[in-house]
């Protein structure tokens, strides 16, 4: 790297790479400096394009015509520009304004930006191929390289010891043709064949020419007999099972091989002066965008920290750039994955009625909300509200076609338990037992003002049958005759005073039991001597090795006795009149030490495969369901992963599922992870609803989602989608008791009947306050002009 440092500078830049992302940070920052050296360097030759069209949304557009409008008006000249998505299934057509995105030509925007560098008289080579091996050498005047050498980096590859680059080959096929066929609106044309679905992303790009990409899974790929270098053998099949959707039109080929979706992302950003972007760093799934969009955007972040920082440190600038983008860029590629993993998952939906099949299309990457869709078409909402009232109607009886509530606010009955909406507050441990585990004045203020809020349904925290059984001494049991009466009295307040029902959780701490409360040392072992009590797992696993106490792994007397403990507790809740009882089956307590292979180490008749790992689970549960009133719904919560490799896997949690509804299980409460230490979560939005979607959708099972739901419209979301059946939310309840009555007054729900008596004022301002701000933000959207980048 160049040693000289100062103001004014006159920096040399190297681009390895002519593609939109290398183009357009060329161009922005040689624009801003005239004056320094920037070259580019492509191993293709100028007008050598593959594929077809690519996608940008008016948000990207706005950001190219605040950054050059030279370039702007010269794509803008060339776009196709719609609003409109049109999802075809079976035979119907629905369509969802609003949406804002253009099409243009890969090869034109490459023609734009090669004309926009040479205007700024920026060298460009093409037909050139680099060396990575002889970067260093070759370029060793200049201050800095960078590497935009597309999906397939060599630099990537040659310096991987840096960049750490992650990859993976998702498992749907998929090839990219064109067409003459003309088209307004972006279109999925899902087709059912005789050996699968395939989906085709079609969009026009210019005029007369549109995009056309096939996805389809492994067997309906091996099904039509494809092959992956067979071009024209390829566009026959497709041009025959798309005949209708072609409007016989013929499609077009360009490089059009089947491949599978490689997805990338570099751990690090640069190395010494090379630093990367684009594909070559991080790839997005197509059904998001395009890759050309999220390397654009990346440039003008990259080009933005060179020039604020590199005349004096070329490092300082690497790492703004990695400030500005990693976030973004992680969250486009977060929702790239999970669109991508509904398509890889998109036969499980094809059972739904047409309107929710498009609401779960339109939502799938779950940044799209039933609000967010309010506001592009509310039509389109309508319409999908009253398939579901319609199909609620079948399904329970209940008329909500006039009232019209939104999903979150129909009712739900499991066995004789009538819940008057949709919404949970989640078990959160409190640590505010004493330390005989009895409920305090504590708990009877916070579950009975929170009773008060609205929910549906309410689940207690955590409480255990037996002391040893506690994560930490100030959690609540259910073991003697004054833990029973503490709670009847708090399962008393709840019903007499609101609408809510009450679940109780029991759970055993396991390996995890014995620990500080929950804001001192979380997991940590107590500190005050002879304070810490006997640890028992499903193997001899410490918590923290070194640190945590090494639980005695339980041989089949330990077994029993705690199956009794559980039965007892069972007994003692139905007494205190729960409607509702939920066996802890996650979060690397003992009944998921024994469900995870990376926690269960086992080679009796409770190790090895799942069906031995789920036997004492499943044992228990059998037994607290004998002595539960029949009346009465159990659930079951368990962690549907455990965020590390080699722990449990999607076969392993529908089993479990399965197995466990076999045994009288009316609903599975889905969260994943905190199994063991060293877990790597994917966090985002609503980031488990995924494992709730899968049991709700394979084994068609009731279930309840939890995860980062923290809006009234992921509810909604949720629950229109088919994902779950109740959702939960924990923190939001925290700050917020009355999060289902603000959103009952958000959604014009009449549900006074709802509040306790004293607070019917309330109910009122509520009302008023939320349509106060309903009212503003809907006269936004009428007074928002139509887009300024339609031609």
């Amino acid at each position: 790297m160049a040693a000289a440092k100062g103001m004014d500078r006159i920096m040399k830049i190297t681009i390895i790479g002519g593609g939109p992302g290398g183009l357009y940070f060329a161009l922005l920052t040689k624009k801003a400096r005239p004056d320094w050296h920037i070259e580019v360097f492509e191993q293709n030759q100028a007008d050598d394009t593959f594929g077809f069209g690519v996608v940008f949304s008016d948000d990207t557009l706005d950001e190219f015509l605040n950054r050059d409008l030279e370039t702007y008006e010269l794509i803008r000249d060339q776009f196709a520009y719609w609003q409109d998505i049109a999802i075809h299934y079976k035979g119907q057509e629905m369509r969802c304004g609003g949406n804002g995105f253009c099409g243009t030509s890969r090869r034109t925007l490459l023609n734009v930006l090669q004309k926009r560098c040479a205007q700024l008289e920026i060298p460009m080579h093409f037909g050139v191929q680099i060396d990575p091996d002889e970067i260093a050498a070759r370029f060793a005047d200049s201050d800095i390289i960078l590497a935009s050498d597309g999906i397939g980096s060599q630099i990537r590859d040659a310096r991987k010891h840096d960049f750490k680059p992650s990859l993976a080959l998702k498992s749907n096929h998929f090839c990219w043709m064109g067409s003459t066929r003309p088209m307004d609106e972006f279109n999925y044309f899902f087709k059912e064949t005789d050996h699968g679905i395939i989906i085709a992303h079609t969009y026009q790009y210019e005029q007369g020419k549109s995009t056309w990409i096939f996805e389809m899974d492994e067997a309906c790929w091996q099904g039509h007999k494809f092959e992956e270098f067979d071009e024209e053998g390829s566009k026959a099949k497709l041009e025959k099972i798309f005949a209708d959707e072609l409007l016989g039109h013929p499609l077009l080929l360009n490089r059009s091989m089947w491949r599978r979706f490689p997805r990338i992302f570099c751990e690090n950003w640069w190395s010494d002066n090379i630093v990367i972007l684009g594909d070559a760093k991080a790839s997005a799934h197509f059904s998001i965008g395009s890759g050309s969009k999220l390397a654009m955007e990346c440039a003008i972040g990259l080009s933005d920290a060179v020039l604020a920082h590199a005349e004096d440190d070329v490092t300082k600038a690497f790492q703004a750039y990695d400030e500005a983008r990693r976030t973004p860029c992680q969250i486009i590629q977060h929702n790239a994955d999970v669109s991508l993993s509904w398509f890889e998952h998109m036969h499980r939906s094809f059972d739904m009625e047409p309107m929710q099949f498009a609401m779960v299309v339109m939502c799938r990457a779950k940044s799209i909300t039933y609000d967010n869709l309010i506001l592009r078409d509310a039509g389109f909402v309508k319409m999908a509200d009253d398939e579901w009232y319609a199909r609620h109607k079948r399904q329970t009886g209940e008329d909500l076609s006039v009232t019209r509530p939104t999903p979150m606010f129909a009712n739900f009955k499991l066995r004789d338990m009538e819940l008057s909406n949709r919404v949970v507050m989640s078990p959160m441990a409190q640590y505010k037992a004493d330390k005989e585990g009895n409920p305090s004045e504590w708990h009877k203020v916070h579950y009975g003002s929170h009773a008060l809020g609205g929910m549906g349904l309410m689940f207690t925290e955590m409480t255990c049958p037996a002391a040893d059984a506690r994560i930490t001494p100030g959690c609540p049991g259910m073991w003697n005759d004054e833990h029973e009466e503490n709670w009847r009295e708090i399962v008393d307040f709840v019903h007499q005073n609101s609408t809510a029902k009450i679940c109780m959780q029991l759970g055993h701490a396991g390996r995890k039991g014995s620990t500080q409360l929950g804001w001192e040392k979380a997991d940590y072992p107590l500190q005050g001597k002879g304070e810490n009590w006997p640890l028992v797992s499903a193997s001899p696993l410490p918590w923290f090795e070194g640190i945590s106490d090494n639980p005695k792994p339980l041989d089949r007397a330990g077994m029993a006795r705690i199956r009794d403990e559980f039965v007892a507790a069972t007994k003692r809740a139905a007494r205190a009149g729960f409607d509702m009882l939920e066996l802890h089956c996650a979060h690397g307590y003992l009944l998921a030490s024994f469900l995870s292979p990376l926690t269960n180490l086992r080679d009796d008749e409770f190790g090895g495969q799942r069906e031995n790992r789920l036997r004492f689970p499943l044992e228990i549960f059998k037994a607290m369901r004998e002595v539960w009133p029949n009346e009465r719904p159990m659930s079951v919560r368990i962690s549907a992963s455990d965020w590390r490799e080699g722990g449990i896997s999607e076969e392993d949690y529908l089993y479990f599922a399965q197995e466990f509804q076999r045994a009288g299980c009316d609903l599975i409460d889905v969260s994943a992870g905190q199994t063991v230490p060293d877990q790597q979560p994917t966090y985002g939005r609503m980031f488990q609803v995924q494992f709730s979607e899968a049991i709700r959708n394979v084994p068609k099972i009731a279930t309840m989602a939890v995860g980062s739901i923290t809006e009234a419209a992921q509810v909604n979301t949720i629950l229109h989608t088919r994902r779950a059946d109740l959702v939960a939310l924990g923190r939001p309840h925290l700050w917020n008791p009355y999060f289902t009555h603000q959103a009952a007054a958000w959604y014009r729900v009449k549900n006074v009947d709802a509040w306790a008596e004293p607070y019917y004022a309330g109910a009122q301002q509520a009302a008023r306050e939320q349509q106060k701000s309903r009212e503003k933000l809907m006269q936004l959207q009428k007074q928002a002009s139509p887009s300024q980048h339609r031609k």
